[in-house]
């Protein structure tokens, strides 16, 4: 932000800077699309906040005025404090997410670390390496190859 309290220019290269458009109808030449659904909604300006925590984007705050210039900088403050706490939020749903899905897998991947220490006499370390190693050739998620392991016996079907 500026001294003034202002939101600065946007740097067309910084991916977590607002986007602040004053005038939708005036944007055609950008965004095409968005333009010509805006005027149908009777929308004339945006303000596009970024949802960004350490570096990671998970996705945007979007708010739409039907005036045009609607977002003055008290606006711009208050988009941007909201802004930060649903990134936050945000973020914080995703880690659990994969917490969940951490705690899903779990049985399975050591279900197929069991197997492939009992048929190859391999460290458990050793077989969680195999196992990242096939999903990575494979490009499989790691708990479908244990899956596969598990319900087959084979590291990988052929596909």
């Amino acid at each position: 932000m500026d001294k003034a309290g202002e939101i600065e220019p946007r740097d067309p290269l910084d991916e977590q800077a607002p986007v602040l458009v004053a005038d939708l109808a005036a944007e055609q030449h950008r965004w095409p699309v968005l333009s010509a659904h805006a005027k149908t909604q009777d929308v004339s300006s945006a303000m596009c906040l970024p949802l960004t925590v350490a570096g990671e984007h998970f996705g945007s705050l979007n708010l739409f005025d039907a005036a045009q210039g609607a977002f003055d900088h008290t606006s711009q403050h208050a988009g941007l404090l909201l802004s930060m706490h649903a990134a936050i939020a945000a973020a914080h749903l995703h880690a659990v997410r994969q917490l969940h899905s951490a705690l899903e897998h779990r049985d399975v991947i050591g279900q197929a670390k069991g197997i492939l220490v009992e048929r190859h006499k391999l460290h458990p370390d050793q077989a969680f390496g195999v196992l990242s190693t096939v999903s990575q050739n494979s490009n499989c998620k790691l708990h479908e190859v244990a899956r596969e392991l598990t319900t087959t016996g084979a590291l990988l079907s052929r596909r």
